[in-house]
Parts: C-alpha cells; sequence; structure tokens
C-alpha cells in the first residue's frame, strides 16, 4: 500500500489541473495512464514530481468527441483514497461533467466514509473541489496574481483530444478553451 501523505491533486497536465497544482500546491499529484493516445501524449509532458498509475480505461470511452469515461472520477478517487485523506479535483465552474460536481462528491466522500476503516485511512476522507465555481479565466487571473508566468503555464499544460504529431490541434473543444482563456489576459497564440 503506498505511503499516504495529506493532499493529493487528481493530475491531468491540462489547463485546470496545471494552475491548480501551482495556486494550490498540494503534497503530490497524481496522473492516471488510461491508455488513450490523448492520454499518452499528456503523460510525455508530466512533472517529474507526479505519481503515474496505469489503469486502462480506453476500451469504456463513450464519445470520442469528448472522450467520456462514465464515472471516470470514481475510480480514479477509490484508487487516490490509498494516497491521502485529501483529494483535489481540478473542477471549474465550466465543467460539464456530472462526477466532478458538488452532488457527486458528497455522495462519494460519504460512500467513502461509510466503508474504509481506521487501519486503512487515518481520518476522515475529504474530497475537495475549491475551484468549482471559478471560471478558467478566474484560475488563470488567480494564477497570474500570485506571480505566474503565462508563457510557461502555456506551454507546460496539455488537455488537447486529438493531438498532431505530439502537438496540440487547436480545434478541439479543450484547445479552443485554452486559447480563448489566453487570449483573455493578451496571450498571443
Amino acid at each position: 500500500m503506498p505511503r499516504k501523505i495529506s493532499k493529493v491533486l487528481l493530475y491531468s497536465g491540462g489547463m485546470d489541473s496545471y494552475l491548480i497544482d501551482k495556486i494550490l500546491k498540494p503534497d503530490h499529484k497524481l496522473f492516471f495512464d488510461i491508455g488513450t493516445k490523448q492520454n499518452e501524449q499528456e503523460k510525455k509532458r508530466l512533472p517529474k514530481d507526479v505519481i503515474i498509475k496505469k489503469i486502462d480505461l480506453a476500451e469504456y470511452v463513450q464519445d470520442d468527441n469528448l472522450l467520456t469515461i462514465p464515472l471516470r472520477n470514481l475510480i480514479f478517487l477509490s484508487i487516490a483514497v490509498n494516497y491521502a485523506d485529501t483529494i483535489i479535483l481540478g473542477t471549474t465552474a465550466d465543467d460539464l461533467h456530472y462526477d466532478k460536481k458538488e452532488k457527486f462528491i458528497k455522495a462519494t466522500q460519504k460512500l467513502f466514509n461509510s466503508v474504509l476503516t481506521k487501519e486503512l485511512v487515518s481520518k476522515k476522507i475529504k474530497i475537495e473541489i475549491p475551484y468549482q465555481d471559478k471560471s478558467k479565466i478566474e484560475i488563470l487571473n488567480e494564477y497570474l496574481k500570485l506571480g505566474g508566468d503565462i508563457e510557461k503555464a502555456y506551454q507546460e499544460c496539455f488537455s488537447c483530444h486529438f493531438p498532431k504529431d505530439s502537438q496540440e490541434c487547436l480545434e478541439c473543444i479543450p484547445c479552443k478553451k485554452k486559447i480563448d482563456t489566453f487570449k483573455m489576459f493578451g496571450y498571443e497564440i
């Protein structure tokens, strides 16, 4: 069983998790290698301090355009409880996935705390979604106010659904959201 740490961020390397990591500075970041080609590109760009867990979910993708995997975050959270008592999930106000919403988080937290024993966890499991009411623009703004480097942030975060030759396609939904957000701060794409 992995060593317990106090806080872990579920980390994809995309804009939200990248910025949340820089703002909150959790004890660790946990990335799930789920076996998709998009995931492979994300993995290549991860910082060295990220814990990588392989769990093949590629066969369960329901929508190729959105890379929807039903209850994906429930699976991730179920594994993350082995690493920390507090798990941070990088959800934002513009997130559409139900397994990132407050109702889901509260139910999952209640489930975990009702079935996990004191031998498995040192204290109650807490799942935090601190940016659930903030837009991507607000999160980037907070990062920049803390002295973050906009160029570095743009270059280091990656969440493209259809990478071309290991580069962002600049046309899928995550790419367009990233471009639109950074343009709001005068960043030249």
